[in-house]
């Protein structure tokens, strides 16, 4: 028996090593090259599982005891939450690895006491946790495989019907080389002078063949991400996969990063509102940080050697966040930032900082952190590493390549993005940086990467596997769409990758972000001009339910009445917003977080955003002084016409929104409508950018300046005509949607624009004013305002003088050209402060005066004469009065009226010299009594040439 014994022995220790070697590995996770955790096989669930089995069997006598004493302190707390996760509720991260650990320590802590037989009852209870995680994991696994099976079957069907010549007889997609042969089949036709064979299967081919390539490079240009789905889907059938799978999926995403993080920032202004005396969120809080620049003694790690460095309080905000972590606060204390220091941090923060402080970072350790998880280990079958006391080091973005956009390599092109934030989140080696950021960037940067990474997590493996299906990669190279919408929805979930420094000098850079405030700020008239956007949504508007069976005709002739009814209400219940109760766009701004952070980017003062739909501008720091306060209380004054009238144009859809409600919509379809604002309205959504603004260059910004608008517009128009043809050339009538959106795009909402912007010719000019406003608005109707927009065509387009041509032809009179008429295709910041500094030094300026007030103008964004017609009004001469005016309301010179059908000139010179001759010696010959003073005149226009050629020529204008 003895030898029995000892056997048995033998067996029950080799056994025990192998069941250490099974937990070992099962309780690993593997790694990624950037840091981040992935499944090796189980579920989530069975990796936590077998690590609290290997923290029991790895631990020695002393460790179990101090296990066990503290499993026994906490036994009330881990019976609760055993009742808890029977009764079907979640527990966090951290509460179950507490129910693990006394699971393990039940069930393996006296391991060493037990028999063979026992061991191997334990053995097998292992393995068969293995294989019940296993399959779990494999299901999980599964279930997305179906998901994606059903996306192929649904994109495959749509592509059969709409694009039948790119599948065989059995239905399956056609390689390259039988396309190739298809093609070559059609040659050959052709070339036998089979006409009627040849133009047969060219037709079929043409149903999804685009046009030329030249032209159709040159539309790509201009083309965003829901024109190209539009390309592929046929939307007036029914059929808009790509469109609901690729356009509506990114602008989902979006809302929901935008809903994230205002939802997350609600928490931080709710923790900070528990702290006495704090009752304005966390706004209130660094507002206190403004106590200036406090010196630290510090010393190398490696060397000891000791150097004092300077700090604000929000960097030193940072370093008490950072010491909270048992870690961090080793290699802290190991460059001389000892506990003394630590308490002298939080002297100079404050008691409110120091709250504060432990509260978020409490937040960030276990709710936030449960929040991220949620979705990290939804994605990646494993727990995201939990950190107690965490609180982020900055985020380095890595870089996209150009290999994963070509791919349709979604996934780590957002990977890449948010991946630093998901390393192993505590460096046990390095220095901690010092002056790596603040407490509020980084706290901000973190927050808007997790909740972007929550956003779009999912959502981008899906896209991973839509653009894996055969067909629908079959379907992108016919159509010469591969590159363009790889690109766009690469951009769409990240717009850094825009970004090209080395095409961008930071003077002129800055000169352009400028330059939009130059010419935008504190103009009133940009109110009304941009309200007049809101008459693009009627293109969305039915005041009949969508199954309503009411004739389309009478549904025609009723929905233009009701809009503008719906439309008054909505322009009623405004009223509201002024005086802080819930209006029209505090009702928007609640259902739309995409619309919230339009209005709060709008009232940080970013016009240049709105007006080109480039990605330059940088939000205003969270800490500061009073005179950064004042600067952003400024740019907020300087925008908010432009952003009034922003927010009027957009309450268009809020009309659609109300009515939707009313007609029954879902409160989420109705917001997804209601979200569609940004199709027409300046939107600031990366789906919604051309080629032309993905890159925020120098030169790429000279071509969109100003254009945002109007790119969205030729969008509008190239979905509304692909649409109306095709419904044509399947012999249908054309959609409403359809047909508005190509009146209203094309046409009415520019003539409207047109017609606000010369209001003063109208109400104030003569008849020549009026007919110059009337031809600008006739060329709005023909859509030459968005021809005009585009680079290089444009301007020859302008200079051709269409409109005036065709005013001409229908009066039945010749055409005549009004002098010459030519506009550059890119706006230049540099050529329009000269031009401000020659109408100042025209209007009797001085040049210093000229030069100083335009360079101090264009330095703080803003013109001054809105301010400087304001003194006039009240403090100027009667003639004064209109010019003054103009200024005030932002007027700019070429929408003025000249009205020089009104004014005497009287006889010129050269008349009088060729009419009068006797009077003209008289006068100014030589010995004339004006000779004089015509030669002080002369002299004087000589000297200001003079002067204006060596500023040109110091300008690089010359």
């Amino acid at each position: 028996m003895k030898i029995v014994d000892q056997q048995k022995a033998k067996m029950k220790n080799a056994l025990v090593k192998d069941m250490l070697k099974l937990v070992k590995a099962k309780a690993m996770t593997a790694f990624t090259k950037s840091g981040k955790r992935r499944a090796k096989g189980l579920s989530k669930e069975g990796t936590a599982y077998f690590k609290a089995v290997k923290q029991i069997l790895t631990a020695d006598i002393d460790d179990l005891n101090k296990i066990q004493q503290e499993l026994q302190n906490e036994s009330t707390e881990i019976n609760n939450l055993i009742e808890k996760q029977n009764d079907g509720q979640k527990l966090t991260q951290k509460e179950q690895a507490k129910v693990n650990l006394a699971l393990a320590m039940d069930t393996f802590g006296d391991v060493s006491n037990m028999s063979l037989e026992e061991v191997q009852d334990l053995m097998q209870q292992l393995k068969d946790v293995r294989a019940e995680s296993i399959a779990t994991f494999k299901s999980r696994r599964q279930a997305r495989v179906e998901a994606n099976k059903k996306m192929k079957e649904e994109a495959d069907a749509q592509i059969k019907d709409t694009n039948p010549m790119l599948f065989d007889a059995d239905g399956n997609v056609l390689n390259k080389n039988e396309r190739n042969a298809r093609k070559n089949e059609i040659l050959s036709h052709f070339r036998n002078f089979e006409i009627g064979k040849a133009f047969s299967e060219l037709g079929e081919r043409m149903k999804f063949s685009t046009a030329r390539e030249f032209i159709q490079n040159m539309k790509q240009m201009f083309q965003h991400l829901g024109t190209l789905s539009n390309v592929l889907d046929r939307v007036t059938q029914g059929k808009n996969f790509f469109t609901k799978n690729i356009y509506d999926a990114l602008n989902r995403m979006d809302d929901l990063n935008n809903a994230g993080v205002f939802q997350t920032q609600g928490k931080l202004d709710a923790i900070a509102n528990t702290i006495p005396g704090i009752t304005k969120g966390a706004k209130q809080i660094y507002s206190k940080l403004n106590s200036g620049i406090h010196v630290l003694k510090l010393k190398r790690s490696d060397t000891g050697r000791e150097y004092t460095d300077r700090f604000n309080a929000d960097e030193l905000m940072r370093i008490y966040a950072l010491s909270l972590n048992d870690v961090q606060r080793q290699k802290l204390e190991a460059q001389g930032i000892t506990p003394e220091v630590i308490e002298n941090i939080k002297s100079i923060i404050g008691p409110e900082a120091v709250e504060f402080t432990d509260k978020t970072v409490n937040f960030l350790s276990n709710e936030y952190y449960e929040s991220v998880n949620d979705v990290y280990s939804y994605v990646n079958d494993v727990n995201l590493g939990y950190v107690n006391n965490y609180f982020p080091t900055s985020t380095i973005q890595k870089k996209t390549t150009k290999k994963m956009i070509t791919d349709g390599d979604f996934s780590g092109v957002f990977n890449a993005e948010s991946a630093p934030a998901f390393k192993e989140r505590v460096d046990m080696r390095s220095d901690v940086d010092l002056h790596a950021g603040t407490f509020t960037t980084v706290l901000k940067n973190h927050v808007d990467t997790m909740e972007k990474y929550k956003a779009y997590a999912v959502g981008t493996q899906r896209l991973n596997a839509l653009f894996k299906i055969d067909s629908v990669n079959v379907l992108l190279e016919e159509m010469g769409v591969t590159g363009p919408i790889k690109r766009a929805v690469n951009f769409a979930i990240n717009p850094d990758s825009g970004k090209d420094a080395s095409l961008s000098i930071k003077l002129i850079a800055r000169l352009q972000t400028q330059f939009t405030g130059f010419a935008l700020a504190f103009k009133a008239i940009q109110i009304l001009k941009q309200a007049t956007s809101f008459v693009n949504a009627y293109s969305d508007y039915s005041y009949f339910p969508a199954n309503s069976r009411v004739p389309r005709v009478i549904k025609a002739a009723v929905d233009l009445p009701m809009f503008m009814i719906d439309g008054a209400k909505v322009a009623l219940s405004l009223g509201k917003d002024l005086v802080g109760k819930k209006g029209a766009v505090r009702e928007a701004m609640e259902i739309s977080p995409t619309f919230r952070k339009r209005v709060e980017q709008g009232l940080e003062g970013d016009v240049y955003g709105l007006e080109s739909g480039s990605q330059t501008f940088k939000k205003t720091a969270l800490t500061g002084g009073k005179l950064k306060r004042a600067q952003a209380a400024f740019k907020t004054a300087a925008a908010s016409p432009t952003i009034i009238g922003d927010v009027l144009g957009v309450m268009g859809y809020m009309i659609n929104y109300k009515r939707n409600i009313a007609n029954g919509m879902s409160k989420a379809d109705a917001v997804k409508a209601f979200n569609d604002y940004n199709a027409t309205q300046q939107s600031r959504r990366g789906t919604d950018k051309i080629p032309l603004q993905m890159n925020s260059n120098i030169f790429n910004r000279a071509f969109t300046m100003f254009g945002s608008t109007l790119f969205l517009q030729m969008n509008k128009v190239m979905q509304s005509t692909t649409n109306i043809t095709r419904d044509m050339a399947n012999k249908k009538r054309p959609r409403s949607k359809d047909t508005r959106d190509l009146a209203l795009n094309l046409a009415v909402a520019n003539v409207l624009f047109v017609g606000v912007s010369n209001i003063a010719k109208f109400i104030k000019g003569d008849d020549e004013d009026k007919e110059a406003a009337l031809k600008k608005m006739a060329e709005a109707m023909m859509g030459l305002n968005l021809i005009y927009q585009l680079p290089f065509l444009g301007s020859t387009v302008e200079g051709l003088d269409v409109a005036g041509r065709v005013i001409s032809g229908i009066k039945g009179e010749e055409y005549k050209q009004k002098g010459r008429i030519f506009n550059d295709d890119i706006v230049n910041p540099v050529a329009s402060v000269i031009q401000k500094y020659r109408k100042l030094t025209k209007n009797g300026e001085s040049e210093i005066g000229a030069v100083t007030r335009a360079l101090a103008e264009i330095t703080i964004g803003a013109q001054l004469d809105p301010f400087i017609g304001l003194y006039n009004y009240f403090g100027g001469e009667e003639e004064d009065l209109d010019p003054a005016v103009y200024d005030m309301l932002g007027i700019s010179p070429s929408y003025r009226p000249e009205n020089k059908g009104s004014v005497s000139k009287g006889m010129s010179k050269k008349d009088m010299k060729k009419f009068a001759p006797g009077l003209y010696e008289e006068l100014y010959g030589p010995g004339g009594s004006l000779a004089p003073i015509e030669q002080l005149k002369k002299d004087e226009r000589k000297r200001k040439r003079d002067l204006q050629k060596e500023i040109d020529a110091a300008m690089g204008l010359d």
